[in-house]
């Protein structure tokens, strides 16, 4: 694709499909036309150059992130993007300075859209974030065999049926189990 397209002639819908294939250069293209709007919600805040930068490059991750969970059911990706980027923003800033003051601006009241948890679309692209992260960094911390012990036990609920499904013994699955397990505690902590 060439970078010279303008995001304008394209659906963005395709755009992020494309970027879920791996175009880079189509999230170019969404990066361009998103950067404005980044650097709009950042030029409201009092801080210094360095930390306009890192909250530049905290809300490019949040748009790629946006690109990655979205479902194409739920708000239009714009404004799905702008909730992400926001929600970095403000939260990169609580990280970097703690108590340094948000712009109103940045912050949506809850009492203009009370939305109940289940409903709540930004909630749902949250957890379901978490547990992407969650579950990449314990594919990450077990070994494949543990991974392989945890996910069959999970499906099916005994060890014998994992131990049978594996071909392995019930032992070899308890102490996969119990190994996870211990990993998986300090991924928690």
């Amino acid at each position: 694709m060439n970078v010279g397209i303008d995001v304008l002639e394209i659906d963005e819908n395709e755009i992020i499909r494309k970027i879920k294939n791996g175009d880079t250069d189509c999230f170019q293209l969404l990066t361009k036309q998103y950067l404005p709007i980044i650097n709009y919600y950042i030029s409201v805040l009092n801080c210094s150059d360095n930390d306009r930068e890192d909250l530049t490059q905290e809300a490019l991750m949040a748009l790629y992130s946006a690109v990655r969970v979205y479902d194409y059911s739920s708000a239009s990706f714009s404004t799905f993007a702008s909730v992400c980027i926001k929600r970095s923003i403000i939260s990169s800033l609580r990280r970097f300075s703690g108590k340094r003051n948000i712009p109103q601006s940045l912050i949506t009241s809850l009492d203009e859209n009370i939305v109940d948890d289940e409903q709540n679309p930004e909630i749902k692209v949250i957890d379901k974030e978490s547990y992407i992260h969650f579950s990449d960094k314990i594919k990450l911390t077990l070994s494949s065999f543990e991974y392989s012990v945890l996910i069959a036990y999970l499906r099916y609920g005994s060890y014998t049926d994992v131990a049978d499904i594996l071909s392995v013994s019930v032992k070899d699955v308890n102490n996969a189990l119990h190994r996870a397990r211990k990993k998986i505690r300090k991924i928690n902590r």
